[in-house]
């Protein structure tokens, strides 16, 4: 079962972020049968979402549950390429590409733990695809 639940931000925030990591999903992900993120739509507080970043996501339990934090301040298409490149992470992680174990993190089985965040093939690929999962959207949008 897919479950996705949306805290924070206003009406029009939380809709457009649903729209898009259903979009997602349905693109990257069209298999998977079990499914949870928890989305919050949120101030950078300084701790989990810090001055500068504009979203997380972790895998929360193991197995297909995530936790994902949106800057709540980003304007709509910064918002909408956020959210794409938290699911880009989502998919690498279902697919085992990425993968951390005891504070290290292996990107298809190579460790990348002491690799400067610009060159993490997992962000490399996240800020590669954001865009253009983008812009597919808002064409599929349009529609």
């Amino acid at each position: 079962m897919i479950e996705l639940s949306i805290q924070g931000g206003n009406a029009k925030q939380r809709k457009l972020v649903e729209k898009a990591i259903k979009f997602c999903i349905d693109l990257m992900l069209p298999t998977i049968r079990s499914l949870h993120i928890n989305v919050e739509l949120k101030k950078q507080d300084g701790v989990s979402l810090l001055p500068g970043d504009y979203g997380s996501v972790v895998n929360v339990s193991g197995y297909n549950s995530f936790h994902m934090e949106l800057w709540k301040k980003q304007n709509i298409n910064q918002l909408l390429e956020t959210t794409m490149h938290e699911m880009i992470h989502v998919k690498q992680s279902i697919k085992k590409e990425w993968t951390t174990y005891y504070s290290k993190c292996y990107w298809k089985g190579i460790d990348h733990t002491d690799t400067s965040y610009s060159q993490q093939p997992w962000e490399k690929q996240a800020f590669r695809l954001a865009g253009s999962l983008v812009k597919k959207f808002k064409k599929i949008s349009k529609s």
